[in-house]
């Protein structure tokens, strides 16, 4: 009986030492924080990124510009053709002829708006 108390003893002796440890290591235990938005910003890199997309940004911009023009060039001509077809002094040759030039510029009209769609 003697030998079983003094085994009980030993392992409350050594699940105290254990606690008392585990208490002391969590008390070290130090956090730290990091604001990513700043670190990223920072960055030297980033700079040299943001001048790139920034000149992308502006060639597609400028293209996109220039399409949108020429899409507005087209409608108008197609426009001015339709009101020229209208015109009763024309002979039927050349109406004809205005129509058929009316459709090609519908044709490109349409090919250049489906590009800018894609």
């Amino acid at each position: 009986m003697k030998t079983h108390r003094f085994a009980i003893l030993v392992a409350l002796g050594i699940f105290a030492t254990s606690i008392t440890s585990l208490t002391s290591a969590q008390a070290q235990l130090k956090l730290g924080t990091v604001d990513m938005e700043g670190v990223f910003k920072a960055y030297y890199k980033t700079k040299d990124a943001e001048k790139e997309i920034n000149k992308a940004q502006a060639a597609a911009k400028k293209d996109l510009d220039e399409r949108m023009e020429t899409l507005k060039g087209s409608m108008d001509t197609i426009n001015r053709l339709n009101e020229e077809m209208g015109n009763k002094a024309l002979s039927e040759t050349a109406r004809e002829t205005k129509g058929r030039e009316r459709d090609t510029k519908i044709a490109e009209f349409r090919n250049a708006e489906r590009e800018l769609g894609e």
